[in-house]
């Protein structure tokens, strides 16, 4: 609650990183999607928490993955459009011109799309009557977006 109040949502992963706390990680996953919290959250907090969403992945507790992909759909609603117009303007950057803060915002923006494209891997080997049954619209806009950059 202290680093949300500060605004340091990135530091969150220190906290929610722990192995025997992927309910925590869940339960705070559903306050932000619950209380439309998701405002509060920018590029830095995506790329801290899509890792741990995408370990959830593989629990053995079905509402947890499925936490973890509605949380996953929410990130992608909300930074989508930024990572892919982001790689696909900076793919046409010359490699000699130099400007920091963009290849800033192009690492973590690959590194989210790197995990939303494992998202995306756990959908596509899911059992047809498992997660990809019960997120087909995110099932889809993954697909469009991974196509689209």
């Amino acid at each position: 609650k202290d680093l949300w109040s500060r605004g340091n949502i990135a530091s969150i992963r220190s906290v929610l990183n722990m192995p025997q706390d992927q309910a925590v990680l869940c339960d705070f996953a559903r306050v932000v999607m619950r209380q439309n919290l998701d405002s509060a959250l920018n590029l830095d907090a995506c790329q801290a928490l899509l890792p741990i969403l995408r370990e959830l992945l593989s629990s053995k507790y079905p509402e947890f993955v499925d936490t973890a992909l509605e949380f996953g759909e929410v990130l992608l609603l909300k930074f989508g459009k930024l990572i892919a117009e982001t790689r696909t303007t900076c793919a046409r950057i010359p490699e000699r011109q130099l400007d920091l803060p963009r290849e800033e915002r192009l690492r973590k923006c690959s590194s989210c799309y790197d995990q939303f494209q494992a998202m995306g891997d756990f959908l596509a080997t899911s059992p047809p009557d498992g997660p990809r049954a019960r997120f087909p619209a995110f099932n889809v806009a993954l697909k469009t977006f991974l196509g689209s950059c």
